[in-house]
């Protein structure tokens, strides 16, 4: 009935696994747990040992690193059920009717659902406040907030799909780093027609990054939207709906690239500092990443 399908780096699972392992069982005729392991660092590799000992779960190791696209299409070829729940690996689930909602959804015929994430309600320690701050204010939404522009809310944390489905969109692979993979799919989505139903049945997001890898995964998600807006064939029209894009494309019709460039190598530590500091300003981080497109497009 349903591929649990987990893709694994540099984290500790085993919670994550024997709790979805104990709800699957008290709730599910037929379940398989799917965890890949993208080539983690030995410490968390050893951290899950163990995992495939449970029943009806599997647990395998990859050689090198082939990113989260990938991996992804790659825990669909390996699922036998008909139906395949996505999380990411440092997710915490939180209630315990977590997979009885996504079962009401496979008996209602869904092909596309999202539950939602969440964050803690109380501000971390200090290295990892930027990404708590951005999640809260940028990522959450309401049920109602995400069912307005449902494909455009599509996130990759917590989502079921119908293997069927996914075998005609899939990932693109040809985003390997981090970052809008749901860009991408959700737009497939709206290509077949396909809407997402979103639905009241959010996973805590546990595993908050420093401020500095924060930082860091913003560059790289920037560099991969820059490659998603330079894909052959890429609809040029899905870019108004990308905050970064939209300011971007302005930019290049102004012919500004160059100056934001500038402005942006000028600014960058002092930008940095208030993004690592105590009150980061979120208008702050946006023109962080209007500037670093245009450094890198400039730097071609």
């Amino acid at each position: 009935m349903l591929s649990i399908c987990i893709p694994v780096f540099n984290y500790d699972v085993k919670e994550l696994a024997y709790k979805l392992h104990l709800q699957a069982t008290e709730n599910l005729p037929g379940f398989e747990i799917l965890l890949v392991d993208d080539h983690s660092d030995e410490k968390y590799r050893i951290l899950n040992t163990g995992l495939q000992e449970l029943k009806n779960a599997s647990y395998i190791e990859l050689d090198e690193n082939i990113g989260r696209s990938k991996i992804r299409n790659l825990l669909a070829e390996k699922a036998q059920f008909e139906n395949l729940l996505f999380l990411d690996c440092d997710v915490e689930i939180i209630r315990d009717d977590f997979l009885s909602h996504y079962i009401e959804e496979i008996k209602q015929g869904e092909k596309v659902v999202c539950g939602g994430h969440v964050y803690q309600k109380n501000p971390p320690e200090p290295q990892k406040y930027l990404h708590w701050f951005y999640g809260i204010k940028r990522e959450v939404k309401t049920t109602t907030q995400r069912q307005q522009s449902p494909n455009d809310s599509f996130m990759t944390a917590n989502f079921l799909i119908s293997k069927e489905l996914f075998g005609k969109i899939r990932f693109d692979e040809r985003i390997s780093g981090y970052g809008h993979e749901d860009t991408l799919l959700g737009y497939e989505l709206d290509k077949f027609g396909i809407k997402t139903n979103h639905i009241d049945n959010p996973v805590l997001h546990a595993g908050l990054d420093t401020g500095t890898q924060f930082l860091e995964k913003t560059r790289e998600s920037t560099r991969n939207l820059l490659k998603l807006y330079q894909f052959s064939g890429f609809d040029k029209k899905i870019s108004h709906k990308i905050k970064a894009l939209r300011a971007f494309r302005t930019a290049e019709k102004l012919g500004l690239q160059g100056i934001i460039a500038k402005l942006f190598s000028a600014f960058r530590q002092k930008m940095e500092n208030n993004l690592l500091g105590p009150r980061p300003r979120l208008f702050i981080l946006d023109f962080y990443k209007l500037g670093y497109l245009c450094q890198v497009k400039s730097g071609e």
